[in-house]
């Protein structure tokens, strides 16, 4: 896929148009028969003939998909466009242009009266004319969530809330455009929905499976990290990448609907698509490089069956030579895992797996009140994480198997009188386990003062470990976090998080990340005037 500079500075005029000038969506007549909505840059044709011509078709597997995901973000249109044309190239070669595209996407502003909506006699436009609604499948949709038990109370029909939602709107010029004779079924899923409610997405996707005409593409339109800085974004969007590519729950993933991709991930096992492809990824630095822009970024899918695997393989060889940012990981023999690690003070937080927006402040939980601020805007910084390690307590342990990568971690007390003991069992401890390439131990050692442990004993303990931590959890003395990385040791003060009394607290957030078996560290560090680490805004800003 080319993309010329000069078309890369349209698409930020466009953005910037889309964003600043225009209105986000300019729609519409309320009639009893129902909303007509409008779509992106309305009746003006000659923009819309500029995006289809703007970029070339990406690369992608020559076999038709069961499922895809593709962003709502006005900014890329470049590479919605892109995949949207390559999709409609294939069609055409195949002579398999979908009869029916369902479009599911996240109700963004939280109209829906029920967790999963459908319209009803809503008319949805695009420039070269209306794309009808898929009304034979709709009804009978409608009639087989009566009859079951999972649905029939969690489902809605609505027309007042379509005509605001971009994670619909944005899609229609590009299917009208490109697979002109198909027909829309639009669905929206409640955001922010508790761990429960998932199993209504994935009955969603069951019931999609068994009831769509067997020539249909079903959209997921998400948008993957949300306002976090370009480096951020980068780690966020491994965990989510890696979560898709094994078929893992996409609950705690840092993306705008895990709803939408847990439906999708279920249709495609119905329908025998276990083969997830990365087609494309980018982010809003593409467009405004920058160093603090607030990124949203974006992962493009394909789910296909095990029949392409030929397609798959010819795929991989092919984008190789072109700039798509795609991915080919050895998930079987290699350590893939995205953990942050925090430094010293009583957080009551552990080891999280997760981190849920508590967006009303009514948590009474010590760790989500101390850390409130850092998890930054809806909590999304700290959701994007594999795991995250604060305050272990002296012999508490954390296995989890994730990514076909097994992460061991385990806590010792490094100021008992049984110190040789516990420095000997925490050496052999993981010995075995570490053997394999998939596996990645870590050592917390809890003592009064983690300076005072000798670079040699950190050496020693790192044969047998990836990483090894000495950590203060009082929050009087700065823990130091040690790993090797291309080879080379690296010491990084962690700091402290969270003091005891009013002193300013300072530190480093260490980021590890292991993709394909290799570690690379980001750091982020912070200054606070309080005993408590500081909001994640202030990586917004150079300081």
């Amino acid at each position: 896929m080319k993309l010329k500079p000069a078309a890369i500075f349209a698409a930020i005029v466009l953005a910037t148009v889309a964003a600043v000038l225009l209105p986000s969506c300019q729609t519409t007549l309320s009639e009893k028969s129902g909303t007509t909505v409008m779509y992106q840059y309305p009746n003006d044709i000659e923009m819309w003939n500029h995006i289809y011509a703007l970029s070339e078709p990406f690369v992608i597997p020559q076999k038709i998909p069961q499922a895809v995901v593709i962003p709502h973000h006005d900014i890329t249109s470049p590479f919605q466009n892109s995949f949207y044309k390559s999709l409609s190239n294939l069609a055409s070669k195949t002579n398999a242009e979908p009869a029916v595209v369902v479009v599911i996407a996240p109700d963004h502003f939280e109209q829906g009266t029920k967790n999963i909506v459908f319209p009803k006699n809503t008319k949805f436009m695009a420039p070269e004319g209306e794309i009808p609604l898929a009304s034979k499948i709709e009804k009978l949709l409608e009639e087989q969530i009566l009859s079951d038990e999972v649905l029939k109370n969690e489902v809605s029909f609505q027309d007042s809330l379509w005509e605001n939602e971009h994670g619909i709107y944005i899609h229609t010029p590009f299917i009208k455009h490109y697979f002109p004779n198909a027909k829309i079924l639009p669905i929206l899923v409640k955001m922010f929905s508790n761990p429960e409610e998932f199993r209504l997405y994935q009955k969603l996707g069951e019931l999609l499976a068994k009831n769509l005409p067997e020539n249909s593409l079903v959209i997921a339109s998400v948008d993957f990290s949300h306002y976090q800085i370009p480096r951020m974004t980068n780690l966020h969007d491994i965990a989510s990448q890696n979560t898709i590519a094994k078929f893992e729950s996409a609950q705690d993933i840092e993306i705008d609907s895990p709803e939408s991709i847990t439906c999708i991930q279920k249709f495609a096992l119905c329908k025998n698509a276990k083969n997830p492809v990365l087609i494309h990824k980018s982010s809003t630095y593409d467009f405004i490089p920058e160093e603090f822009v607030v990124s949203t970024s974006h992962q493009y899918w394909e789910f296909l069956p095990d029949s392409a695997a030929e397609e798959i393989s010819k795929y991989y060889e092919e984008v190789a030579k072109t700039s798509q940012r795609f991915s080919k990981i050895d998930y079987e023999n290699t350590k893939n895992q995205l953990i942050l690690i925090g430094g010293s003070g009583n957080i009551g937080a552990g080891i999280r797996t997760n981190w849920k927006w508590d967006r009303y402040k009514k948590s009474k939980d010590k760790a989500e009140i101390l850390l409130r601020d850092l998890a930054g805007s809806e909590a999304r910084f700290l959701s994007g994480f594999d795991e995250i390690i604060f305050d272990m307590r002296q012999g508490e342990t954390f296995t989890r198997n994730l990514h076909k990568t097994a992460v061991n971690i385990r806590a010792v007390d490094f100021d008992s009188k049984n110190i040789e003991e516990n420095k000997s069992q925490s050496s052999t401890a993981h010995h075995r386990s570490n053997s394999a390439k998939n596996q990645i131990n870590i050592l917390v050692g809890i003592t009064k003062n983690p300076a005072s442990v000798p670079e040699i004993e950190a050496k020693k303990l790192l044969e047998s470990n990836d990483v090894v931590i000495f950590r203060e959890n009082i929050g009087l003395s700065d823990s130091y976090c040690y790993f090797y990385e291309n080879d080379e040791l690296k010491i990084i003060n962690l700091g402290i998080v969270v003091g005891n009394d009013k002193k300013p607290v300072h530190g480093n957030l260490v980021a590890l990340n292991w993709s394909s078996g290799k570690l690379k560290s980001e750091i982020f560090s912070y200054e606070s005037k309080t005993n408590v680490i500081p909001a994640i805004y202030q990586f917004f800003v150079e300081q």
